[in-house]
């Protein structure tokens, strides 16, 4: 069929690293040579590898680049308060072996988290951030706004970053190359 794909900027069990280009180059390029091989059509080709995808759990876009990086530890902040609320729950349901994780949010705040998880910055640090994806192939960007606890300032937040991508990173890469429906 062809399907699109997901793509990770990690490779298990690590999930948190500085180099999340690397690693979706990696899972990209097989991906993408396991489906030219499949001997797919053309249409077939370009519908999955446009549709294929590279997600970030939190998108903060700012006017300056201060601006953003101090708005991205607020809202990064309260995420993992967020997350060491739940894992004093999530410690009793992982009592046993078989449902103990593996993949633990230990500092949302380290270097390593915010290179494989975010994106942040102003538009045009944004823009150059995923030019090389762009170039590598991926065709879809799928972007968290609203992670974290959901209080008045993470909206206001999530539509500053959201009117920020409509005006300038959208129409750059949207200018470059369109994605068929």
């Amino acid at each position: 069929h062809g399907w699109p794909a997901f793509i990770p900027a990690f490779t298990p069990p690590m999930i948190n690293n500085l180099e999340p280009l690397r690693h979706v180059t990696t899972h990209f390029t097989k991906y993408r040579d396991l489906l030219l091989a499949a001997g797919h059509d053309q249409a077939t080709l370009d519908h999955a590898l446009g549709w294929t995808t590279h997600t970030y759990q939190c998108v903060h876009v700012a006017e300056s680049a201060d601006q953003a990086r101090e708005e991205l530890e607020v809202i990064l902040r309260a995420y993992q308060d967020a997350v060491n609320r739940e894992n004093e729950f999530a410690k009793k349901a992982e009592s046993n072996e078989a449902n103990t994780k593996t993949d633990k949010i230990s500092d949302a705040l380290s270097d390593e988290w915010i290179a494989t998880w975010c994106l942040y910055g102003t538009p045009e640090q944004v823009i150059e951030h995923l030019q090389p994806y762009a170039d590598l192939g991926i065709g879809n960007v799928l972007c968290g706004t609203t992670t974290g606890p959901l209080t008045q300032e993470r909206l206001d937040f999530a539509e500053q970053t959201v009117r920020l991508m409509g005006r300038h990173v959208i129409p750059h890469f949207a200018a470059k190359q369109a994605v068929p429906a």
